[in-house]
């Protein structure tokens, strides 16, 4: 009809490991400001564009990487940055 709005399927994929994600075990998902999918993993933090995954690992001994592997939440605070809580 006329002036009608046609409401579109979600089309929904599924990712995994042999798709780049570091962990089948997916404990959280944010989508950010610019589009990128955030999966928080028993094993890593990946972002996906889309097209590809890349993973970011932790390491206590660095300040300037992630505390731990296991992301059991990620949220996106209002001003826009990426919050990861991770086991440690």
């Amino acid at each position: 009809m006329a002036g009608e709005a046609c409401a579109q399927e979600p089309v929904f994929n599924k990712l995994t490991t042999s798709h780049g994600l570091s962990h089948n075990t997916v404990y959280s998902i944010v989508q950010d400001r610019h589009g990128f999918m955030w999966f928080g993993t028993r094993q890593g933090l990946n972002p996906y564009d889309g097209n590809s995954i890349v993973t970011y690992y932790g390491d206590p001994r660095d300040s300037s990487k992630l505390r731990a592997n296991h992301i059991p939440s990620l949220a996106i605070g209002t001003d826009g940055m990426l919050y990861v809580g991770t086991s440690q």
